[in-house]
This record gives structure tokens, C-alpha cells and sequence, in this order.
């Protein structure tokens, strides 16, 4: 068996240096568990690769935690909502959006105006046209009716 001098030694024999990192960067990148982007489980704020923590309780839930101060405030029990920097109480203060909904603008159908058994398109416009202009002036006098109605009914 050789000694790890004679196998580093073999090993230059074969490689070039360029080589050797090639291979190495293809370990990295295909071989090696890489931490995935999250969000931690107390605050809800976000967790990029090879930062924070998973806390296993012996119940087996698992949290994710972004630094040591989430894990000292979830270890104490305290509730997220009632501490000032975490997600949850900001969305409770409506200083930050829950879940972001895109609104969909749905174009305004213009409605047609048809005719009807004894009535044609040509009447009903015209009566359309004509009720326009007598609109406020109906409105303020059937308000002047019912007015009378009430006065009428008190003095009774």
C-alpha cells in the first residue's frame, strides 16, 4: 500500500492543475448538500445559503432559525406577534403585507341596449333620452311627496 506522499504524488502524474480544480468545482457544486434558501420559522425573514440554524425539539418539530437571538426568544416561548421586529407583528400592525395578490383588470363590457316584446329600439331610446332631463326634477318632487306624507302623518 502506498503512503499519501507516493498517492499525491501518482495523482500529479495524472492531473494537471487546471484539472484538479475542474474536478474539484464539480464536487462542489454536484456532490456536496447545499443549504437551501429559507425563511425563518420565529422572525420570517429570509435565510440565505449556509446561514442559520435547524433546532430539533425531542417532540421531532423542527425549526429553522436565521440567528441566535430567534432561538433564544422561541426557546423562552415567546409569541412572535408581540415582539416588534418579527414579520408577523408587523403584519398585525398592517406596516407589512401578508401575501403580496396580484390584481387582475378585467376590461369593462359596454352594455347593449335591446329591444323588447312591445316596446322597439327606436321608442325605447327616445324614452331614454327624454327621462335624462326630467331626472332631477321627478327625484326632487316625489322627495317633496313623501316629505308631505311624513308632515302629515305627525300632525295626526
Amino acid at each position: 500500500m502506498l503512503g499519501n506522499s507516493e498517492q499525491k504524488n501518482l495523482l500529479c502524474l495524472y492531473y494537471s492543475p487546471s484539472e484538479y480544480l475542474k474536478i474539484a468545482i464539480y464536487f462542489i457544486f454536484f456532490y456536496y448538500p447545499r443549504m437551501k434558501f429559507g425563511v425563518c420559522s420565529f422572525s420570517g425573514h429570509a435565510i440565505h445559503r449556509g446561514k442559520g440554524r435547524i433546532l430539533v425539539r425531542p417532540n421531532g418539530a423542527t425549526f429553522l432559525l436565521s440567528k441566535k437571538k430567534c432561538r433564544s426568544h422561541l426557546q423562552m416561548g415567546m409569541n412572535p406577534k408581540k415582539i416588534g421586529w418579527t414579520l408577523a407583528s408587523r403584519i398585525i400592525r398592517k406596516k407589512a403585507v401578508a401575501f403580496k395578490s396580484s390584481s387582475v383588470t378585467v376590461p369593462k363590457v359596454a352594455k347593449s341596449v335591446r329591444a323588447f316584446v312591445g316596446l322597439s329600439l327606436s321608442d325605447l331610446k327616445s324614452k331614454m333620452e327624454s327621462s335624462t332631463g326630467e331626472a332631477p326634477a321627478k327625484s326632487g318632487s316625489v322627495r317633496f311627496t313623501k316629505r308631505d306624507k311624513i308632515r302629515s302623518i305627525a300632525k295626526k
